[in-house]
Formats: structure tokens, C-alpha cells, sequence
């Protein structure tokens, strides 16, 4: 018998099996052989879990050979413990045990993860006061990048080019991701609209590829908002956006207006993508509780914390500010009177910075969860616990 939480072997005498259960806590005993069928899914799975991750990756990046070799060892993993599971029907004897005891060993090791965008991130961190906007756009150019790319369904855009993903998606606050940054849109309603609260984005309308060419696609569209509090879609603003990218570069140039369809109203809007660090040519690398109000800057890198860990890079933006310990796009004025057909402006050019998979959270605990299930299934066949650390 096993006991499933840690896989340690339990001595079975007469039929009989005696351990010490503490206080409330349970323990699952099951036999050899369903302990090792329950271990060896959870690494094919998790190895699988992990390959589809970093193909969605390579795929927003636009790199069809990133973490290549990675991804190959993971799709060697599953092949591996899923015939091990069909092969737990026969003998699991000596051949069975060495191959367990070995599929640990073919696993990718975190340490060795492709390094992504650590260079561009180092440059960003330690040069910032030097770097001036010609500078930070000469480090987003890829001269050898594939043609963009652009896929647009219901209610959804997808924009990439030179190893940089927009996708225009709107769910409740949500309006669209760079990398892998979400980024929320929040507009102050009309009087008419007051008991909305906020008005968030809703649908994409009359969405069209206005330009599609070998170096440069553009898409163009309308976003209908709906109330925070009422969940109605409203009839007095809509926002409006064209995104553009071109081959050699990874700014995505995205112009995004707000526009008043009724009686005229002082609007305020503003997006946020939740970061709270930011580097800049003025301030260098602070946080959001240490930096200013609200200013303008000629580019600002906004990263998750003080050694960067992946973020989005901005060279053009209206204003950045700073509420509750994150940082915001404002527009250049807090508050501007729209008269009837008048927009307010929160347009950006704006590329992601990719977090390093050495960081990658997600990708780390799937990583982790396959060595444990390895070792463990590894260990019932020596008849030894594995410490795993």
C-alpha cells in the first residue's frame, strides 16, 4: 500500500496497516499500482500542460523556434509516462522500474530556460538616463522579423509583428493585452449615464483590416462601453481605436479615442495595466508610491518590480500617474469638456516587454509538478521516499 499524499510506502502485515494519523488530517491508502497510474498522469499532464504554454508563447511572439528544445524534451516526457501508464497492466518489474527511474532525468531545467528579453530589460534598467526615445525605439527594431500578422473574429483582435502580441478583447474592465499585460479602460459617464459609476469596454463594432501589406497591417474599429453598476450598454459614449504595426519594429502604434454621441460633458478616461515600477529617463527605476502624481515623460518602461520582471514599454502616451499603488495612463488632461462628436485622447505606442520564464510563475509550478510526480513514482519502485525540495 501507498499513501498517496507523499508516496510513502506502507507495510501491510496479516492484511493489517498500522501508521500514526494526527488530529485532523485525512490520508488516502491505495496499491502500488494505482498510486504509480495517479503519478505518472500528473507528469504527462503537467507536462502537457506546460508544452501548450509555451507554444502559446512562441506563437504571440512570433518565434516558431523559441524554447524549442524545452518544448521538445516536455513532448518527450508525456510520450514517456503515458506509455508508462498503459504498460502498468503488465509486469513492473526491473525494465518498467529503470524506465521510471530515468524519466526524470530527460526533464528541462528551469535554469536553462531561453532568457527572452533579459538583454533589452538589463539595457532599459541600468541605461535608462541615458536611453532617449531614439534610443529605446532603435532597441525595439528587429530588421530580420517575419511579416505581421492579423487575425480578427467576433469581438476579438489579434496583432503581432517583430515578437510583439496585441490582442483588443473586451471583458468586463478589460479592453486588451500586450504581451502578456492586461490592460483596463475606465471612462467617467455622462450626467445622463451617472448611475453607471464607470463605463467599461463592452464589443467590438465594424472592426476592418484597413491596411494589409507584406510590412505593415492597420485595423480599425469601434468599442461599445456598458455601466459598471447598471451592466446597460450606453447610448451617449463609444470609443474608437485604429491599431498599426509595422515589420521592423515591435511598437504598436494604437490610437484610442473616447467619443461623446450626446450632450456635451466633461469626460475623464484613463487606462491601467496594473504595474507598480516603472523606469524612465528623468526618474530612473522607482515605485509607484515614490513617484509622481501625474507627469509627461517621452518614454516610461513599466515592469512588475525593482529587477523589472517583464512589463510593457511606452514611447508615446498622453500622461503617466500614479493611484493606490500602481501606475495609470491618464489623458493629457484630467478632465476635458466633449462637446457632441468630440473625442478625448488616451492614444499610446506601446510594445511588450516579455517576462522571463525563469519568472514565469505558471510555467515554474507545471516544471516543479512534473520532477515531484517523477521523483515520487521513482521512489515507490527503489522502495525509498525521494526528499523533495
Amino acid at each position: 500500500m501507498v499513501e498517496l499524499y507523499d508516496g510513502c510506502p506502507i507495510e501491510v502485515k496479516r492484511g493489517e496497516v498500522k501508521f500514526n494519523l494526527p488530529p485532523q488530517s485525512g490520508r488516502i491508502l491505495v496499491p502500488l499500482r494505482a498510486a504509480l497510474d495517479n503519478f505518472l498522469r500528473e507528469v504527462a499532464g503537467q507536462a502537457t500542460a506546460s508544452r501548450i504554454y509555451l507554444e502559446e508563447v512562441a506563437f504571440k511572439r512570433g518565434e516558431e523556434k523559441f524554447a524549442h528544445s524545452v518544448r521538445s524534451q516536455l513532448e518527450s516526457v508525456e510520450r514517456k509516462a503515458s506509455r508508462l501508464v498503459k504498460a502498468l497492466r503488465g509486469d513492473i518489474g526491473g525494465r518498467f522500474s529503470r524506465q521510471v527511474c530515468e524519466m526524470h532525468l530527460n526533464l528541462p531545467e528551469p535554469a536553462k530556460l531561453p532568457a527572452g528579453d533579459e538583454k533589452i530589460e538589463h539595457r532599459l534598467l541600468t541605461s535608462a538616463l541615458e536611453l532617449t526615445k531614439e534610443g529605446v525605439e532603435a532597441l525595439m527594431r528587429f530588421p530580420r522579423a517575419p511579416r505581421p500578422r492579423c487575425e480578427v473574429s467576433p469581438n476579438r483582435v489579434e496583432i503581432s509583428s517583430a515578437g510583439s502580441w496585441l490582442c483588443i478583447s473586451p471583458e468586463r474592465a478589460l479592453l486588451f493585452t500586450v504581451g502578456d499585460v492586461p490592460m483596463e479602460l475606465w471612462v467617467a459617464p455622462p450626467p445622463e449615464e451617472a448611475e453607471a459609476h464607470w463605463l467599461h469596454p463592452l464589443q467590438l463594432k465594424e472592426v476592418r483590416v484597413s491596411v494589409r501589406e507584406s510590412d505593415r497591417v492597420q485595423v480599425k474599429g469601434k468599442i461599445m462601453l456598458f455601466g459598471r453598476n447598471t451592466r446597460v450598454e450606453s447610448k451617449h459614449v463609444h470609443a474608437e481605436f485604429v491599431a498599426d504595426v509595422r515589420r521592423d519594429s515591435r511598437l504598436i502604434m494604437l490610437d484610442l479615442r473616447i467619443v461623446n454621441d450626446g450632450q456635451p460633458y466633461e469626460c475623464y478616461a484613463f487606462l491601467t495595466p496594473g504595474l507598480s515600477w516603472q523606469t524612465d529617463p528623468t526618474k530612473g527605476t522607482l515605485p509607484a508610491w515614490e513617484a509622481p502624481s501625474q507627469r509627461e515623460v517621452t518614454w516610461v518602461y513599466l515592469h512588475r518590480s525593482k529587477e523589472g520582471g517583464g512589463g510593457i514599454l511606452l514611447t508615446r502616451l498622453p500622461t503617466i500617474g500614479t493611484s493606490q499603488g500602481r501606475f495609470y495612463i491618464f489623458g493629457r488632461e484630467k478632465g476635458k469638456h466633449l462637446e457632441k462628436g468630440e473625442a478625448f485622447d488616451l492614444s499610446i505606442t506601446v510594445a511588450p516587454i516579455w517576462m522571463p520564464l525563469s519568472r514565469d510563475e505558471f510555467l515554474l509550478e507545471r516544471l516543479e509538478n512534473v520532477r515531484r510526480y517523477a521523483k515520487l513514482a521513482s521512489g515507490l519502485l527503489t522502495q525509498s521516499r525521494l526528499q523533495w525540495r
